[in-house]
């Protein structure tokens, strides 16, 4: 994500947020867990890749997307 969000690429941002989002991909990581606990793994790893900041500057994905100055992208990981 933050390497999209330096890119200021809306498209690829879209494209990894969808894959963090996809129910197939964490049934596919965890065959047994029930939908109830896929749903809390999902929207951790939502968090995740939109809160985590990178090391060195400390910045998250947001924070580097606003640097961009790229509005489109920064409403899509808003």
């Amino acid at each position: 994500m933050h390497e999209a969000a330096k890119s200021g690429s809306v498209r690829m941002s879209a494209r990894v947020l969808e894959a963090v989002q996809d129910p197939d991909l964490l049934l596919r990581m965890c065959p047994g867990e029930s939908e109830e606990s896929r749903g809390r793994r999902r929207e951790h790893l939502m968090d995740l890749y939109l809160n985590m900041p990178n090391k060195g500057a400390n910045d998250t994905p947001l924070h580097l997307v606003s640097k961009t100055e790229e509005n489109n992208t920064v409403r899509k990981n808003l």
